[in-house]
């Protein structure tokens, strides 16, 4: 309180792990002093007593929305984190809140799924997702709705290296959190944002800032027909685009097109005419058509997704690797099956450093084949036909990626390929950087 002077201290009270509590004689027997039912009003009582000790002192506690389930005083402000449900609770019970929701204002979720993007939490958060947020919530009556003081957004830097990785997932989603909070009900248009954030963008760079280009990036998605590739363009602002195939002259983007292999393809996004962001480019042949990296690939489960960077090497480029790390499981949707015969998972691994408490238990892997443990590959769902076994060995003790590949099973067609791996347990976890469909036994 002497460092700083404001009016507000927020004192957490999130995700308690109350399990030490429960098993805790000394613990149990105070709370029996005291006359306390359960361990969330213990917490209550604590987080009561901090609120009391800065009221003295003229500060307003503020704590994230858990702290309702132990009956907290009317002068602390809720933070409500877990969705908006904690700030309606808080409103109705004549508490003060901020709206800070997982996932919309949390900026360490991805923005996108570009392989040169940041790490961070998986799921997508990008503009449209934050400007869409409704700052009134609907189940705050208008005679309560003073009790809503404003948004914070969030950016947590667990998987966030450096200064230059925190402006870019912060920015520009803090101006669209901006444009939420003063504009208010019904008042927001994207395009209408998107011609006042452009010359935004200039602003920030000038200040230093490499804001994420996420909206205006032109995505290149590529599927293999038979006399070459489809080629599908998007970008999250929705706006026109151009598109170039080799040398030839810009075209409009109308549709999915086709290109002979080897391709070259390039692509921009369009704002009242003027060129956005950067050029999307790719070269796409035989082999690299049928390659998807872990961003392109889903996850088996949504439990805890994460884009997490790997820790090695301690200078230079970093892989990036999805997974869902209390089950880590992969699926390659409608991989085009025809004519492959091999198959190589390029894999990375990362310590389980990772605190979940009891969660870590219900981790479960298939049991083991061999000392290594093995990448197993299935047709169509995860409990169908093994279709490829890529033993771990040539993996253990490098610290970087290491390829694996085997023989697969003929499939003539396109199916979904479930990927997982065996392992006694979480630590490390194994995570694939990249899966390559191969044509013969020497890809």
């Amino acid at each position: 309180m002497n460092l700083f002077p404001g009016q507000y201290i927020h004192i957490g009270g999130d995700e308690a792990v109350k399990d030490q509590w429960r098993t805790s004689g000394e613990v149990q027997g105070q709370m029996r002093v005291l006359g306390i039912a359960d361990e969330n009003h213990l917490q209550g009582w604590f987080m009561e007593r901090i609120t009391r000790y800065l009221a003295a002192r003229g500060r307003r506690a503020i704590g994230w929305d858990e702290i309702l389930d132990g009956n907290v005083g009317q002068s602390t402000i809720i933070m409500s984190w877990r969705g908006v449900e904690g700030a309606v609770t808080a409103a109705r019970a004549g508490n003060d809140a901020i709206l800070s929701p997982a996932p919309q204002l949390y900026f360490d979720h991805v923005q996108g799924l570009e392989r040169d993007d940041p790490p961070g939490r998986g799921g997508v958060i990008d503009l449209a997702n934050v400007l869409a947020f409704e700052p009134v919530p609907a189940g705050v009556p208008p005679e309560l709705r003073h009790h809503i003081l404003g948004l914070q957004g969030n950016l947590w830097t667990e998987h966030v290296r450096t200064e230059a990785r925190a402006a870019t997932m912060a920015f520009p989603r803090l101006s669209a959190v901006a444009e939420v909070s003063w504009t208010g009900h019904g008042s927001r248009d994207f395009g209408r944002f998107l011609r006042r954030l452009a010359p935004q963008m200039a602003r920030l760079e000038a200040f230093g800032l490499s804001a994420a280009d996420n909206v205006w990036r032109v995505d290149i998605a590529t599927r293999p027909v038979a006399d070459g590739a489809e080629i599908t363009l998007s970008n999250q602002g929705g706006l026109p685009m151009l598109y170039y195939v080799g040398g030839a002259e810009a075209q409009s983007y109308t549709g999915p097109f086709t290109v002979r292999l080897p391709a070259e393809v390039r692509a921009q996004a369009m704002l009242d005419g003027l060129a956005q962001g950067r050029m999307a480019e790719r070269s796409i042949d035989a082999a690299n058509i049928r390659t998807r990296y872990s961003r392109e690939l889903t996850t088996c489960s949504a439990k805890v997704p994460l884009m997490l960077e790997d820790d090695f090497p301690a200078d230079g480029p970093r892989s990036s690797f999805q997974i869902d790390i209390l089950d880590p499981c992969w699926f390659y949707a409608n991989a085009n099956m025809i004519g492959v015969r091999r198959i190589a998972i390029t894999v990375g691994q990362i310590p389980f450093n990772f605190q979940v408490g009891r969660d870590r238990d219900a981790i479960r892997f298939p049991a083991r084949e061999s000392a290594a443990g093995e990448f197993l590959v299935f047709a169509g769902e995860c409990d169908g036909e093994r279709i490829a076994t890529l033993p771990l060995a040539a993996a253990i003790g490098n610290p970087g990626l290491t390829r694996l590949e085997a023989a697969i099973s003929p499939i003539n067609g396109a199916t979904n390929l479930c990927i997982k791996y065996s392992a006694d347990g979480p630590d490390p976890l194994w995570a694939v950087d990249n899966i390559a469909l191969l044509p013969g036994a020497e890809g």
